[in-house]
């Protein structure tokens, strides 16, 4: 575990919750992905093309928000409020998205697969991608401290690994097959209310 010294003098948000808040946004993004093959598939298909055209939609988005939150220096150490506002936006397009990619994904067919299925990558998952990729850089700051700054990073991106396989299993054969598309989508989004109000309470003590 993370010691609670490792958490920056000008922040007080737990290690538990820092932890937990980096856990759901992994599990949510992984999870979204893997539903996003099973929605695309009938429109789209299920060819190799529109895959990869979904993967490398989602890792593209993942590296720009990654990118964004490191770069975020203006914080003051504001991290807190900004980790709990991503879990949120992420939740807020998790819930568009659960209502509304029948019809966006309707829009796109008419336009040729590949690019439909890249506009529709776009369109669908790359807010949600940006939205909760920034929270492990954020949580790094927030948890970093001088001389720990390595295993800290480690950490955290090793549990945002193991959450992502842990919703790459439970998404495909819990979720998915058991409760749908749509209440899984809403389940994710639940998660990230849940994790968004836990941060946020804790940034009001910072």
């Amino acid at each position: 575990m993370i010691s609670d010294q490792a958490l920056g003098q000008h922040s007080r948000m737990g290690t538990s919750t820092v932890a937990f808040a980096v856990a759901v946004a992994s599990f949510s993004v992984m999870s979204i992905e893997i539903l996003a093959f099973r929605f695309f598939a009938p429109v789209f298909g299920s060819s190799i093309q529109t895959t990869s055209m979904v993967v490398t939609v989602v890792m593209l988005a993942m590296a720009i928000g990654a990118l964004v939150a490191g770069k975020m220096r203006s914080l003051q150490h504001r991290e807190a409020r900004a980790l709990a506002y991503c879990l949120g936006a992420g939740m807020a397009f998790t819930v568009v998205i659960a209502f509304a990619h029948v019809k966006v994904l309707q829009w796109m067919s008419v336009l040729p697969k590949v690019t439909a299925s890249a506009l529709a990558a776009v369109v669908v998952l790359c807010p949600i991608a940006v939205s909760l990729s920034m929270t492990t850089p954020l949580a790094v700051q927030l948890m970093a401290t001088r001389g720990s700054l390595g295993s800290t990073t480690g950490r955290l991106y090793a549990l945002s690994s193991f959450a992502s396989i842990v919703a790459v299993y439970l998404t495909t054969y819990g979720l998915a097959p058991y409760i749908g598309v749509r209440n899984s989508l809403l389940l994710n989004a639940g998660l990230l209310f849940a994790s968004m109000l836990i941060c946020y309470q804790s940034s009001r003590r910072t």
